[in-house]
């Protein structure tokens, strides 16, 4: 697989992400590539598709997204792929995305866990439920709680 294949897939405004799953984990290394070099636009499309994918390295990906250094598209682009991946390769995404003081990225990843994530997640998503002042961050996290049971 070419990289120019899998960049033709990300530059529409809109990607047909359902269909660029198609491109499987041979996609991956290039997935890697543009979200390191491109511009942080396409980067976080690059970013939601590997979530998308899934895969050990999808999940490395997503998380290197998910940093505070990182504008903050990559990061809602992480928050929202890691709801793709299996909680093993998800918990250090929610780890860093769920200790952030931005209210989309928090109320993004709330709304990306699933069932399984690590006791550590479970804490801090239970720590904002009691925490937090906000009404529908509250209901997000009782909502991603009951999940886990």
């Amino acid at each position: 697989m070419e990289r120019k294949e899998v960049l033709d897939v990300l530059l529409p405004q809109e990607p047909d992400y359902a269909s660029a799953v198609q491109l499987g984990h041979e996609a991956i290394p290039h997935l890697e590539q543009i979200a390191v070099e491109e511009p942080f636009q396409l980067a976080a499309k690059a970013v939601y598709l590997a979530g998308r994918i899934g895969g050990a390295k999808a999940g490395q990906i997503v998380a290197s997204a998910s940093t505070a250094g990182n504008p903050r598209p990559m990061r809602m682009a992480a928050a929202a792929g890691a709801a793709f991946l299996l909680p093993e390769y998800s918990n250090p995404t929610f780890e860093i995305l769920l200790r952030t003081d931005d209210y989309g990225i928090t109320k993004t990843a709330l709304r990306s866990v699933r069932r399984g994530v690590s006791s550590s997640v479970r804490e801090r998503i239970a720590e904002i439920a009691s925490t937090t002042t906000d009404d529908l961050l509250r209901q997000l996290a009782v909502d991603a709680l009951q999940l886990q049971y």
